[in-house]
C-alpha cells in the first residue's frame, strides 16, 4: 500500500508537470529546461521519500540495498501505470501538437548530435561531387548568358572558367582535408570560408593576364555561385537522411505515451532508485 501510495502521488506530480509544460509552451515561457531539473528533483524527493516511509515502518529503521531498490522499482512501476492512461487523454485531447513537437525534438537532438561528429572522407567527396555537377549547370548559364563579345570568344571564356573552377574544387577539397576542429556542424561555413580564399587567390593572379577583366568577371560570378550553393549540399543533411530511421518517431499519442511511461519514468526512474537505496543502506550501515 505505502508503495502504491507513492506510486500514485509521483504520477499525480508527474502529470502537473506536463501541463505546467503544456501552458508554458502557449504563453511561449522557455520552461522546457527548468522542467527537466523539477522533474529530477521531484523523482529523487518522491522515491526518497517512498523508500524511507518503508524502511521506518516496516523494518524498524534498517533496510538492504536489495529491499531499497526493489521498494523503489515497485513505486516506479505504479506510477508509470498510473501515468500512462493519464498521457494518452492528454496528447489526444489537451496537448494535440505533443507528439509533432516530441518528433521534433527528437530529430533536433539527435542532429545536434551526429553534428558534433566529424564527417568521414566518403562524405566529405560527396560533397564535391555535388559541387561538381552545379558546377556544370554554372558554368551552360555563362556560355548562354547574354552575348556581351564574339561566339566564338564567349566559348573559350567558359571553357577557361570551367577549367579554372575545375582547379578550385580540389584544391579547397585539400585545404578542408588539413582541418583538425572540422565537424559537421561547421563543414558549410568553413568549405565557404575556403573556396572564397582559393578563389580570390586565384583571382589576384589573373590580374596579369590579357583582357584579365573578362575573364574575372565570369569567374568571380561562378565562385559566388557555387559558394550561395553548397549551404544545398550541407552534409549534415545528408547524414540526417541517411539515419533518419535512427531518430524515434511516434505516429500516436499511444506511442508517445508508452515511451514517456516506459523510458522517462521508469527506467531513468531505476537510475535514480539506485543511488536512494544506496543512499538509505549507507544511513543503514553507519547506525
Amino acid at each position: 500500500m505505502i508503495v502504491i501510495k507513492w506510486g500514485l502521488i509521483t504520477a499525480g506530480a508527474l502529470a502537473l508537470l506536463e501541463l505546467i509544460k503544456y501552458y508554458a509552451r502557449i504563453i511561449d515561457y522557455p520552461f522546457q529546461t527548468v522542467s527537466v531539473l523539477v522533474f529530477i528533483l521531484a523523482m529523487l524527493v518522491l522515491i526518497y521519500l517512498c523508500i524511507k516511509e518503508i524502511r521506518d515502518r516496516m523494518y524498524d529503521g534498517q533496510i538492504s540495498f536489495a529491499r531499497a531498490f526493489c521498494s523503489g522499482a515497485l513505486m516506479l512501476l505504479s506510477a508509470s501505470l498510473a501515468l500512462f492512461p493519464y498521457l494518452i487523454v492528454q496528447y489526444t485531447y489537451i496537448d494535440k501538437d505533443a507528439v509533432s513537437d516530441m518528433n521534433r525534438r527528437n530529430w533536433e537532438v539527435f542532429s545536434a548530435a551526429q553534428g558534433k561528429d566529424t564527417l568521414s572522407a566518403e562524405e566529405q567527396a560527396a560533397f564535391f561531387e555535388q559541387l561538381v555537377i552545379w558546377k556544370d549547370s554554372v558554368v551552360k548559364g555563362i556560355n548562354g548568358a547574354p552575348l556581351q563579345y564574339s561566339t566564338e570568344f564567349q566559348e573559350s571564356v567558359t571553357v577557361v572558367v570551367d577549367s579554372l573552377l575545375n582547379e578550385l574544387l580540389p584544391v579547397t577539397m585539400h585545404k578542408l582535408q588539413g582541418i583538425d576542429s572540422l565537424k559537421l556542424t561547421n563543414f558549410t561555413a568553413m568549405a565557404q570560408k575556403e573556396w572564397m580564399n582559393t578563389a580570390a587567390v586565384m583571382l589576384n593572379g589573373m590580374a596579369q593576364w590579357e583582357n584579365a577583366d573578362l575573364y574575372a568577371r565570369p569567374l568571380r560570378a561562378s565562385v559566388q555561385a557555387l559558394n550561395d550553393s553548397m549551404s544545398r549540399f550541407a552534409v549534415i543533411d545528408r547524414r540526417m537522411e541517411h539515419l533518419e530511421n535512427s531518430v524515434p518517431y511516434y505516429k500516436t499519442p499511444t506511442a508517445a505515451a508508452l515511451r514517456y511511461a516506459i523510458f522517462s519514468v521508469l527506467l531513468y526512474g531505476l537510475f535514480f532508485t539506485i543511488f536512494v537505496a544506496l543512499y538509505l543502506y549507507r544511513r543503514k550501515t553507519e547506525k
